[in-house]
């Protein structure tokens, strides 16, 4: 039984998903969370959607990639793989997004940058829900910094918003922690741990579980 047809959320809600390792199923569960909610709005966000598609710019405009490759590059299986529009440069796809989403902006002084388009991102999102009187779930999942957790809590309204921030495991998952871009998250008390070492349908479970606590909380 959904048991979101009895209860809706009293606040937007957003949900910032972090990982401790690569390929642990933080998208999945996001999608899971989206399944389970079909009869509510939730809309999937990124703090690294505006760097890759200045890359994508870059790569495909500029150097003639090929715009699958360059997909596959930024968002699939060839992330860890040399940039191939790049002939005289030995640097991942990874690499690039790590330095651009990081470095980049710190030596810019603008140590917020991504947050703040995230920000924006959640206030148009608001405005147009609240225009149709519903209130929304944004699901983000690529959370990797304190700070990104704390600006947005800062500057969203608490009486408008929820923020819950959940952690996705799985045993035997690959460690990647030579970027400060992994593994920054180690003090964070986040408020939901999920174990993704099971099944699908586990996970299903879990992202149903959680989303039914989080409406739950706000009804009471």
């Amino acid at each position: 039984m959904n048991t979101t047809t009895t209860l809706g959320l009293k606040k937007h809600t957003l949900i910032l998903i972090a990982s401790d390792g690569v390929q642990v199923g933080k998208s999945t569960f996001a999608a899971f969370l989206e399944s389970y909610l079909e009869k509510q709005t939730l809309l999937r966000e990124s703090f690294a959607e505006p760097l890759k598609d200045m890359l994508r710019t870059l790569l495909t405009r500029y150097l003639g990639a090929h715009l699958t490759d360059t997909s596959k590059g930024l968002n699939g299986d060839l992330k860890e793989t040399q940039v191939a529009a790049l002939k005289h440069s030995k640097v991942t796809y990874r690499k690039l997004m790590q330095t651009l989403g990081t470095e980049w902006r710190e030596a810019a002084g603008c140590p917020d940058l991504w947050s703040e388009v995230m920000l924006n991102k959640l206030l148009t999102r608001a405005e147009w829900a609240d225009n149709q009187d519903k209130k929304i779930w944004v699901a983000v999942d690529d959370f990797r910094f304190p700070r990104e957790a704390a600006f947005l809590m800062e500057h969203l309204d608490a009486e408008e918003w929820g923020v819950e921030t959940v952690m996705i495991s799985k045993s035997g998952a690959k460690n990647c922690m030579e970027h400060k871009s992994e593994g920054s998250l180690k003090d964070w008390v986040f408020d939901y741990f999920i174990d993704n070492s099971g099944t699908e349908v586990q996970l299903y479970g879990k992202a149903a579980d959680m989303a039914y606590d989080i409406i739950s909380k706000q009804n009471q």
